[in-house]
């Protein structure tokens, strides 16, 4: 608990604000999740159905991402100046690793969000107020989850390309 606190503490001294999101992020998307549910509750959202075609799509499309950049790190680990400083600095294990499970999460997160969504289409119209009510608070919480997943992914592969001409060796890398 206390590397956790510690680590909380770095990211909030030491990281930019992209940094910082990504530590709060699933709470926020929780306060979206439950304004979503209360416009549809009020009937300022009419029905999630007509969208789930496209949100399949998208997801469809975000899973290809991913396997893209997992062959792009793949060839950056062994020929990236960024990923020799990291190595030099003892965290090539520890920060090559922690991207590598945040693609296989959002790989995860995005088929939880397909089968969610395929699970929606298939809801009884008639049915309970609150039931629907939750499938649509996890069904918004899971979208937005895959989203930022792919930006920050995004972010970080490409501070890692662009810093890797100029990369400062004595400095630990770090999103600019």
């Amino acid at each position: 608990m206390k590397s956790y606190i510690e680590r909380l503490q770095h990211v909030f001294n030491k990281g930019n604000r992209i940094d910082k999101f990504n530590v709060v992020n699933y709470g926020v998307f929780g306060i979206f999740s439950i304004a979503s549910v209360i416009l549809y509750r009020n009937g300022f959202l009419k029905s999630v159905r007509f969208g789930i075609s496209d949100t399949i799509t998208v997801s469809s499309i975000i899973l290809g991402i991913l396997g893209i950049f997992i062959g792009i790190l793949i060839g950056q680990h062994e020929n990236s100046n960024f990923f020799r400083a990291v190595k030099r600095a003892g965290r090539d294990k520890e920060f090559f690793g922690n991207l590598m499970m945040k693609i296989r999460n959002q790989f995860f997160f995005n088929i939880v969000f397909i089968i969610f969504t395929l699970l929606c289409d298939f809801l009884p119209a008639g049915m309970n107020i609150l039931l629907k009510s939750f499938f649509l608070f996890l069904w918004v919480w899971l979208f937005m989850v895959t989203l930022w997943g792919v930006f920050y992914i995004v972010d970080t592969i490409v501070v890692i390309s662009v810093t890797d001409n100029n990369f400062n060796n004595s400095s630990e890398p770090r999103h600019k």
